[in-house]
């Protein structure tokens, strides 16, 4: 059974605003590369409905017992794919997120919501 993960993110913007940062593919490389990710590939994808789909592929060193690391390499591959929905009229989006790591039978996915809320707007992730 997966543990459930839940997460918010506060954001000094309106949503509207914080939508165009998310979905910003420079935006979405530097904070890939800020977090360590080696080899990041972004592409951000306009939906018929107003929405988007940003996908953002990266390695990272495997900081990982050596047994582990036998089965991985020494990097992990993830594909992160967060799908915002059309905005509603309080420019709050509902959608989903995952992240797959490449070569390993791991998977995180869930609901994401980005709303008005904290000093801005709110991004809120329950995941499994």
């Amino acid at each position: 059974m997966a543990t459930p993960l839940s997460v918010s993110l506060d954001l000094p913007a309106d949503p509207e605003a914080a939508y165009a940062l998310l979905t910003d593919a420079s935006y979405v490389q530097e904070v890939g590369e800020a977090t360590g990710g080696i080899d990041v590939e972004v592409s951000v994808t306009p939906t018929d409905d107003g929405g988007a789909v940003v996908e953002s592929r990266r390695a990272l060193p495997a900081e990982l017992p050596s047994y582990a690391k036998a089965m991985v390499g020494d990097t992990l591959r993830l594909v992160e794919t967060r799908t915002f929905g059309p905005a509603s009229a309080d420019g709050s989006r509902g959608g989903s997120a995952s992240v797959r790591f490449e070569g390993a039978p791991i998977t995180i996915s869930g609901a994401q919501r980005l709303a008005a809320g904290g000093p801005g707007s709110v991004l809120a992730l329950d995941l499994s």
